[in-house]
């Protein structure tokens, strides 16, 4: 089976779209879209990672850990469970509002483009059902 490449109407190829692997779906859109999805991802590490660096960061964390002090395993639950749940379930929303934004965008140009149909079809109907006469 191959992928379509053929190209929709906002210039993507089609399995190259969030979401969509084809019709049966096949391993190479996912796949395609995973390898997107993945070099993103290292992009933004290498873009955030040299924030962690700087020096503003020390004075908050030890504003942020001093009532931890003394509590080791607490402050191992917050570092490595309590944070990372809550800034990946911030990058999950941020990244799914780019995605249902899109989507909404598209289908509303769809919705658009449907209800110009119809109205054209209902003007050929009324030129079709009015009775002309001959003079």
């Amino acid at each position: 089976a191959v992928v379509s490449t053929q190209s929709t109407g906002d210039g993507v190829y089609a399995w190259l779209k969030s979401g969509e692997y084809g019709n049966p779906p096949q391993a190479k859109a996912w796949l395609a879209q995973c390898g997107i999805y993945l070099a993103i991802m290292v992009i933004q590490k290498l873009l955030v990672s040299p924030l962690v660096l700087l020096p503003f960061w020390t004075k908050f964390r030890n504003f942020l850990f001093s009532p931890l002090k003394g509590h080791g395993k607490l402050e191992v639950v917050v570092v490595m469970l309590i944070v990372p749940l809550f800034v990946n379930a911030f990058m999950f929303w941020i990244q799914d509002n780019i995605l249902m934004k899109r989507r909404k965008r598209r289908s509303s140009v769809q919705l658009e483009a449907r209800i110009n149909l119809l109205e054209e079809d209902q003007v050929e109907l009324r030129e079709a059902l009015t009775p002309t006469t001959t003079s």
